[in-house]
């Protein structure tokens, strides 16, 4: 009698998650079974969590043969369009939201050795060399992916994508991308991002700049590219001069600048070389694009160059490809887009910080020269 009962308890339960990984095989949110499907043009219609995110990045970069990878923060995510023509090969946009150097470098770590890649593209925010790790080799394992495959929330993720019933702001294609639809947002809405820039600020203001640990994966990331002979490109990313503004107010642009000649740094092999075979750009300080005025409570247009005061356009993102890949474009404004070098990184702090007093008519001191 118990036995009876046992085996048809077994068989229930073997009929049930057969049916959950059967719904979860079909729809493949997480692309667990990329492997045995292949890839395909498919959207995700979901926002995968971070450990998600990572197991579709690894995946698609190795079974999609994508020659140029994009990595950064959301605003990477949403304003560079892998649709772009790169020189290099076709684009993976592997950006995501609160992403960490010690993100990028984990998910890297397992896709070194099969890959097609020849050009890595990283957008670097001030703050984030301190932002903290939440990926570990356990999100990788065989158990992980029986997990995914199997589980509750994967299944909810597959009833989404059959039906297709999230907003177009809630899916990301098939290249990386999160395309982001154009709409007017509320006036609060622009200051309410610059209010969450000077909380973040005033919260990792209490770990020095060069402490932070993600310089030591920045720095893995670039011997790395070195050894296997893949090109490196970081870039500065364009945010609003008005965040710059309140790094002043609450007395964090001098790390800021600290920040930028550690990036130099590291670019060029340590404080003491002068390699230049990873090149640095710098698209923030105050130019053409920083420098939008913000609709005033009348005006029923958005921003030309940005969604609100954090995240910039993909027209922005493709003028950013276009400075970095050296591609003359007639939309271009002046002074976006510098190559940042030993030689030129005192002139280009002083320049924005002379701006920046201007502008804001606040007292700085003047740093000294690395």
């Amino acid at each position: 009698m118990f036995t009876s009962y046992l085996t048809r308890l077994c068989l229930l339960t073997a009929l049930f998650l057969g049916g959950i990984g059967a719904v979860n095989f079909r729809a493949d949110p997480n692309e667990v079974f990329m492997g045995i499907k292949g890839a395909d043009e498919k959207r995700l219609v979901v926002f995968p969590s971070r450990r998600t995110w990572a197991n579709v990045t690894i995946n698609r970069v190795r079974h999609g043969g994508y020659q140029t990878l994009v990595m950064g923060n959301s605003r990477a995510w949403m304003g560079i369009d892998p649709d772009y023509p790169a020189p290099d090969g076709n684009i993976y946009n592997a950006s995501f939201s609160g992403c960490s150097l010690e993100n990028m470098h984990t998910v890297l770590r397992f896709m070194w050795d099969k890959n097609t890649l020849s050009t890595i593209i990283i957008g670097l925010d001030f703050t984030m060399e301190r932002k903290v790790n939440d990926l570990t080799n356990d999100d990788f394992t065989p158990v992980s992916a029986l997990q995914s495959a199997l589980g509750f929330q994967t299944l909810k993720d597959s009833l989404a994508t059959h039906k297709e019933k999230w907003s177009q702001s809630h899916r990301v294609l098939s290249n990386g991308f999160r395309p982001t639809p154009p709409k007017q947002q509320p006036p609060e809405k622009y200051r309410s991002y610059l209010d969450q820039a000077e909380r973040s600020f005033r919260e990792v203001s209490t770990v020095p700049v060069d402490q932070g640990r993600g310089w030591f994966y920045l720095e893995r990331i670039v011997n790395e590219c070195r050894t296997r002979n893949i090109r490196l490109i970081l870039f500065v990313s364009p945010f609003h001069a008005e965040i710059l503004d309140r790094m002043a107010a609450c007395g964090v642009y001098d790390d800021f600048e600290t920040w930028m000649r550690k990036v130099v740094d590291i670019a060029h092999g340590g404080p003491s070389a002068n390699r230049s075979d990873v090149a640095v750009w710098q698209f923030c300080g105050y130019n053409p694009i920083t420098t939008e005025p913000f609709p005033d409570t009348t005006s029923v247009d958005g921003m030309r160059w940005y969604f609100e005061a954090s995240h910039y356009k993909p027209e922005v993102g493709n003028l950013i490809l276009d400075r970095i890949f050296e591609r003359p474009s007639p939309s271009m404004p002046e002074g976006f887009g510098i190559r940042l070098t030993r030689k030129n990184i005192d002139l280009c702090c002083e320049k924005i910080r002379t701006d920046l007093m201007v502008r804001t008519s606040t007292c700085l001191n003047t740093p000294s020269k690395h």
